[in-house]
């Protein structure tokens, strides 16, 4: 018997060429390919020993995937493991869902007991069909550094030119090589195994599938390899090339959320100012040249307010480079009536640097009538020449330089943890705000301990399509994180090294990473990618299906929801349900300001929103000499004005909150029911009853005083204990009149 394991990838490309295995049980072909292509096949052992109506079986078994159908095949349905993991994936090719290679006993007796879509098995000894999917990065060997003038480095050809992903002259996204192995693996036994049989206890025949043999229109090395295959069915064949060529479906739907390929420019929004933008005749007429801030005198990163004529620096980045934020200040005192700004130095005939401040857009945007905006201000757009980096330009920079990994906190390096609750969680596009969540739903022992517990149950009952069925979705992300398994083995592997002398990319594809780059990965933790989560947990919402920013607070909400129309459906009831820990009453007394009657209603909720009352702050003397300090600062010589002063922040205390919340509030024009008219009242709120966990929001966007959300940026402390007993409801108490109508007397409801 000779194992596909022990050919070795790495010896066989040093006699010469590339060494492809076809096994079958002790059976093997291997096909030695010249310099890029077949040249010749030698046959070292016949498939005589597997049965021919055990392949027409497996063939009836599998199905041929469409361009409309969704294949699972980058993560496995009840764990995170991908094809990148130690040992690969299997993709069943009846039902065209992936497993690691601990679930395949869980699909067989799902599949055989019919629990699951697709083909019906065939009577014993076929099992399952299944597609192994092996994959391995490896690092692409970098230019040499001593290229001649005349032969320009690789670096330098492939610097991207656009803040773009997925497109040419973008950033690219994948800078390793991926080398695939797939292979048909057919499970056989005379009845389905027992939950819990390891799979390396189970029959199976496995057939190496060729390198080349999917190489779209390399017909010749296409008919090589097939013809090292002519005991197989065309149907096994088939759905093996399709499931291969198909697009996985979780990357399907992520493409349609448009993240892969991304383009800064071409996503600009026209502004909705432009048109109809305000320019003052107030004689002011803007250079060619020698530009500088109005407030610091700086001359770089300098924005030219299209409205004013006002020229301020940009905004300070949070690493201390950039401007002193003169323009952003400019827009705010001048009543934020005129948003849009140029970047001086960008501007040529080809266009420029347009941002809004505006806060419904508050990006880079488009002006049409650009060049009639300039001439406002004396400046000829096709006169000038682009002198200064365009804020695309600047991105790529950072973007390029950039250690996204890094584990930092204000410039400190972070210690990396491993273990149960210490467990990353990859960003998808966009997802900060889903993966702070979940990572704070599971740090609650109930969640975790109802996932986790009942992970085994839920897998072995899992709908049909187990990425559809939230509990058990939930439940392999209790696993993830809860617990330390990826840990011991990661989800996905390291990149090998580059390939260095003889054995090109295959050299590293078996032996996985080197000693340096496993280091280098154990600094980053462990870090699990719950692509399959999101999706499923998103769906239902517009906002929700995309991979744009979200606002925490109302996925909580939509979640909650979620997951209360999936515990009823489990049969779950009352306090047995999962949801039932975030969830509380509120008492509203409403009391006649003319007859003094009152009248009490009760509202569920699950969220506490507590509004931030900014003259509470506690530090507000501070705060005004950090802004004077700061003004004086700008306004100093550049040169001379040393270290910008540390931001100081209002510091308001979670009391003022709840003295705010929970104080009497005055009503008028309130319709009592007691005299039948408008008139004064008061509105009193406090807690009826009280959640196990209680989810805090604070809302830290208000209303400015130009009708437009602003978000404060104001700090306050949580309390380590929180009694709140002095706000329990009582509801009618001894001495009160219930207002006619009882049970909110008019328009008497409303928490906080």
């Amino acid at each position: 018997n000779v194992a596909f394991s022990a050919l070795g990838w790495r010896d066989a490309t040093r006699a010469g060429g590339r060494t492809v295995p076809v096994c079958g049980g002790s059976d093997i072909f291997v096909a030695v390919e010249g310099e890029g292509r077949a040249k010749s096949t030698r046959k070292v052992a016949s498939m005589a020993g597997v049965d021919g109506a055990r392949l027409a079986k497996a063939a009836a078994a599998v199905r041929t995937p469409g361009d409309g159908d969704r294949v699972y095949k980058e993560e496995c349905m009840f764990s995170m493991y991908t094809p990148y993991s130690r040992d690969g994936v299997y993709v069943n090719l009846g039902t065209w869902q992936c497993f690691a290679p601990e679930f395949v006993v869980t699909d067989i007796r799902r599949v055989h007991g019919g629990q699951a879509g697709g083909a019906p098995v065939p009577e014993p000894p076929i099992l399952g069909v299944y597609l192994r999917e092996l994959w391995r990065r490896v690092k692409k060997a970098k230019a040499a550094e001593d290229a001649s003038d005349t032969e320009e480095p690789e670096a330098k050809r492939a610097k991207p030119t656009r803040l773009a992903f997925g497109v040419e002259g973008g950033i690219e996204i994948d800078t390793d090589d991926i080398v695939k192995r797939h292979a048909i693996v057919i499970v056989t036994g005379d009845a389905a195994p027992a939950e819990g049989t390891p799979f390396d206890a189970l029959e199976r025949t496995v057939i190496e599938l060729p390198e080349g043999w999917m190489t779209a229109g390399d017909e010749e090395a296409l008919g090589v390899a097939e013809s090292m295959l002519p005991d197989l069915p065309a149907p096994l064949l088939d759905a093996a090339r399709a499931v291969i060529a198909h697009d996985d479906a979780l990357r399907h739907d992520a493409a349609k959320s448009a993240t892969k390929t991304w383009d800064a420019a071409a996503d600009r929004r026209v502004s909705r100012y432009a048109d109809t933008l305000e320019q003052l005749d107030n004689g002011k007429r803007i250079p060619a040249s020698g530009w500088k801030c109005e407030d610091s005198g700086q001359t770089e990163n300098l924005w030219l307010n299209l409205s004013t004529g006002h020229i301020g620096s940009g905004r300070r980045n949070w690493d201390g480079s950039g401007g002193t934020g003169a323009a952003l200040a400019h827009f705010e005192a001048t009543g934020s009536k005129y948003p849009l700004v140029v970047k001086l130095g960008t501007i040529s005939a080809e266009g420029a640097d347009v941002y809004s401040y505006a806060p419904d857009e508050d990006d880079m945007v488009i002006d049409p009538k650009l060049k009639e905006h300039l001439l406002h201000w004396g400046i000829d757009m096709d006169a000038l020449q682009k002198t200064d980096k365009t804020m695309e330009e600047m991105e790529i920079d950072y973007n390029m330089t950039f250690d996204f990994d890094s584990g930092t906190e204000d410039g400190k390096e972070l210690e990396t943890l491993a273990g149960p609750h210490l467990v990353g969680l990859e960003n998808i596009g966009n997802s900060c705000y889903f993966n702070s969540l979940m990572q704070s739903l599971f740090a609650i022992p109930e969640v975790s301990a109802r996932y986790l517990d009942a992970a085994p149950a839920h897998f072995a009952a899992a709908a049909a399509d187990p990425s559809q069925d939230l509990r058990v979705q939930l439940s392999k992300f209790a696993i993830a994180v809860c617990t330390d398994k990826y840990e011991k083995e990661p989800a996905a592997l390291p990149a090998a090294p580059a390939p260095s002398g003889e054995g090109g990319a295959e050299g590293g594809a078996e032996g996985g990473a080197g000693p340096s780059d496993a280091d280098a990965e154990k600094e980053k933790g462990v870090v699990v990618t719950p692509r399959m989560l999101k999706v499923l947990a998103g769906k239902g919402n517009e906002e929700f299906e995309t991979n744009r920013q979200q606002d925490t607070q109302e996925y909580l909400s939509h979640l909650l929801s979620k997951l209360a129309r999936d515990e009823r459906a489990a049969g779950r009831r009352g306090g047995d349900d999962i949801t039932s820990l975030f969830n509380f009453e509120l008492e509203t007394r409403v009391e006649c300001g003319v007859t003094h009657k009152v009248g009490y209603n009760t509202e569920p909720s699950n969220i506490w929103s507590l509004q931030i009352p900014v003259d509470a702050g506690t530090n507000a003397e501070a705060v005004a000499e950090y802004e004077a300090k700061h003004a004086l600062w700008k306004a100093a010589d550049k040169s001379t004005r040393g270290k910008e002063p540390e931001v100081v922040r209002l510091h308001v205390p979670f009391d003022a909150l709840l003295a705010t919340y929970f104080a009497d509030a005055h009503i008028d024009g309130y319709f009592s029911t007691a005299t039948g008219a408008n008139g004064p009242a008061l509105r009193r709120t406090r807690f009826k009853t009280f959640p196990k966990v209680l989810v805090v929001h604070l809302r830290k966007y208000i209303v400015g005083d130009d009708w437009r959300p602003k978000k404060l940026d104001i700090s306050v402390d949580a309390p380590a204990d929180l009694d709140l007993e002095a706000y329990r409801g009582t509801g009618l108490a001894a001495g009160e009149e219930e207002m006619p109508g009882a049970g909110g007397g008019g328009g008497g409801g409303g928490g906080g």
